[in-house]
């Protein structure tokens, strides 16, 4: 089981990033600047989050993002990062508390 992601991860060119089912507690900050060209999905479900990271990034491509079944999940600070976004799934995260719902399309 993935129990971290890299600091410096970077994949410009992925469209697709499945991380469902490990044990990773936290995105690192600059994650998300290193994928901001995913334009299919996202698959951080079954996970042990508690935020997305506060960052400045426009994901602007991507379609759909999971996160369902992260028991510890909190919420996302800013979702300005999400405004093509078709598909959200935030299934049973029973401890979500901060969603703001600013630049959703």
């Amino acid at each position: 089981m993935l129990e971290k992601i890299p600091i410096k991860f970077c994949a410009l060119e992925l469209i697709i990033i499945m991380l469902g089912g490990n044990w990773i507690c936290d995105l690192p900050k600059g994650f998300l600047m290193g994928i901001q060209n995913a334009k299919v999905f996202i698959d951080l479900r079954r996970g042990k989050f508690q935020y997305i990271p506060n960052e400045k990034i426009n994901l602007k491509y991507l379609g759909c993002l999971g996160l369902s079944h992260n028991d510890f999940f909190r919420g996302i600070v800013k979702v300005k990062f999400l405004q093509g976004l078709k598909i959200f799934n935030l299934k049973e995260c029973f401890e979500l508390k901060y969603f703001p719902f600013v630049g959703l399309a």
